[in-house]
């Protein structure tokens, strides 16, 4: 059997973003379970975690964000 050879046009890359923020008691603990890195937006400090890693936060009156990096 002969498979045919041609070329590829498009393909998908499945990125995923997952952020889980825990109360740790001190601070404020936010891991990184997606497979793509996070940038994490704190009162306009900017921090960038990688995948399947965490940072932790002063607890402090505000809200995160979180995007891709």
């Amino acid at each position: 059997s002969s498979l045919g050879k041609s070329e590829v046009r498009d393909f998908t890359i499945k990125s995923r973003l997952v952020l889980s923020l825990s109360d740790t008691g001190e601070e404020y603990e936010v891991l990184n379970k997606g497979n793509i890195d996070a940038q994490v937006i704190r009162n306009k400090d900017s921090v960038t975690i990688p995948s399947k890693s965490s940072s932790r936060f002063e607890k402090e009156e505000g809200s995160f964000e979180g995007r891709q990096a």
